[in-house]
């Protein structure tokens, strides 16, 4: 079996692979069940320290603070930087025969950092063009991304293949990045959180649940609206907001009622992991109108709990929101469509159940980090 070296770095993936949060918890789940399985050699971290930090934060200072942390994290200088931390972390054992390295994202080249001693692989939610195309992009900061857009092209180039969560992202290496498609493989991910028991579920029960940090582009403001359309069918629904860390503006429209504020829910509280877990067994819908979403992880958990589940057309979301597991949205923005399609589910607890019970098959069969790490070890295996 050969080993991997797993390799994370920067404020953006985490520093340390086996801390619960590296990645959103997708680092930590990754490197811990290849870890199980025998297949991980070792995983580490790596930041560009101070006072080379400081100078590159300085050399991108902005008086707008979010600006100024897109300008750094899309600065080349840094991803060479980080590079270079590499190189300094790889030991003498890592270089023996049938070892590669794994690296989470684009944005250094472990391939160069071992001086082209060891095969390379990336593993990817997303990448820079992906992030270009967002509505939420700064097109102040788009002479940046285009000089990262070159750098994550040419790391993208010393790969031995890439992996991606979804199909939207193998076209985009293929289309954006002009990578050869037999070296883009769609190994999907694996749910992050532990497999629940099946408990009762009653879907006369109208819980409609929103899972999301960023509640803007998550398209929570649409959805609070389109919930308070909602109403006038369904007066007895409830809207249960799990995520932004404060109590967004949107919740305090005229007439809306039946919104429960969970606030942003720490799986490493047991308190507050108790609680989304009681939202998720009372839950009956999930939507998420994301105006832009790399991958979505919340939704598969969603499904895990029997919810169906109503996303966006796009990005990530059709390779596991079918007909047979929820709705897609063509309009995210649309307030009505989303009114309507949770009607279509509310109005319907035996369609809901049906849904419900298909997208959890859905995430046992294809969606788990055993699964994941198999297919790595498939991959990396391939002649």
């Amino acid at each position: 079996m050969k080993k991997i070296i797993g390799v994370v770095g920067s404020g953006m993936i985490g520093r340390n692979p086996f801390d619960p949060t590296c990645w959103s918890r997708l680092g930590y789940n990754l490197f811990t069940t290849a870890q199980r399985q025998g297949m991980l050699l070792r995983a580490f971290g790596v930041e560009v320290p101070h006072p080379m930090r400081g100078v590159l934060m300085l050399k991108n200072v902005h008086h707008d603070r979010k600006m100024w942390a897109g300008r750094f994290n899309l600065d080349p200088v840094y991803y060479h930087a980080l590079t270079r931390e590499i190189r300094r972390g790889l030991r003498d054992d890592d270089f023996e025969s049938g070892n590669v390295i794994l690296q989470i994202g684009g944005h250094y080249n472990g391939f160069r950092a071992s001086k082209g001693r060891i095969s390379t692989y990336s593993y990817h939610d997303g990448n820079i063009a992906g992030m270009m195309k967002s509505p939420f992009f700064s097109k102040a900061n788009l002479p940046h991304a285009r000089r990262a857009f070159v750098y994550e092209k040419s790391v993208y180039q010393d790969m031995s293949k890439i992996f991606v969560m979804a199909e939207y992202w193998r076209r985009s290496f293929i289309d954006d990045f002009g990578v050869e498609p037999k070296r883009v493989v769609n190994i999907g991910v694996g749910v992050n959180m532990e497999i629940p028991r099946v408990v009762p579920k009653d879907y006369s029960q109208k819980h409609v649940v929103f899972v999301g940090i960023d509640f803007p582009r998550k398209g929570g403001e649409n959805l609070t609206t389109a919930f308070r359309l909602l109403q006038r069918r369904h007066p007895d629904a409830t809207l249960h907001i799990v995520g932004p860390p404060t109590i967004p503006a949107a919740l305090q429209q005229p007439e809306l009622r039946n919104v429960e504020y969970h606030g942003a829910l720490s799986r490493e509280v047991p308190e507050q992991h108790a609680r989304l877990l009681e939202v998720f067994n009372k839950g009956t819908l999930f939507v998420l109108p994301s105006l832009y979403e790399p991958f979505g992880n919340a939704a598969l958990e969603a499904m895990l709990f029997r919810m169906p589940v109503i996303a966006t057309r796009n990005w990530s979301f059709p390779d596991f929101v079918t007909n047979a597991t929820g709705l897609l949205l063509d309009r995210p923005a649309d307030v009505k469509e989303i009114a309507e399609k949770m009607d279509a589910y509310l109005s319907d607890p035996a369609r809901s159940e049906k849904s419900g019970n298909a997208g959890r098959e859905v995430v046992l069969s294809r969606y788990t980090w055993d699964r994941v790490v198999a297919a790595i070890q498939h991959e990396i295996s391939a002649p």
